[in-house]
């Protein structure tokens, strides 16, 4: 997965990056992207509510569970929105950082898209 690229030339934009322990003692180095946040443009995409995706499975027999841990980074940052990633190591995001506020709804709208032939068959929930 292509999820990061280090850039050789200068950038416009810089977001710093932070240390965040994790229960283990390791470290995770994660990205400040707060000041990326706030100017995001936020799609309407509505977020279902547990209660409107189980009703549907009353009296269902069958079911199945996709591992969607990773899928975050299965969506492509258009080249433009790339550059606005970039951090102080000079690396660029080429997936959707988790971090993004809109990388739920992204998401969700993706998985209803890919879903979608089997609408009446199956419900999700992201």
């Amino acid at each position: 997965m292509g999820i990061i690229t280090k850039v050789d030339t200068p950038m416009s934009w810089c977001s710093g990056m932070v240390d965040d322990p994790k229960q283990n003692g390791s470290v995770r180095i994660c990205v400040d992207l707060k000041a990326i946040n706030e100017g995001v443009m936020r799609e309407k995409h509505p977020l279902l509510k547990i209660k409107e995706t189980v009703a549907p499975m009353t009296g269902a027999r069958i079911f199945s569970k996709l591992d969607a841990n990773s899928g975050f980074w299965l969506i492509p940052l258009a080249e433009e929105s790339q550059l606005l990633t970039g951090t102080v190591r000079k690396i660029l995001f080429q997936e959707t950082p988790i971090w993004n506020l809109q990388c739920p709804r992204t998401f969700l709208k993706a998985n209803e898209h890919h879903c979608g032939r089997l609408k009446g068959r199956s419900e999700s929930y992201g």
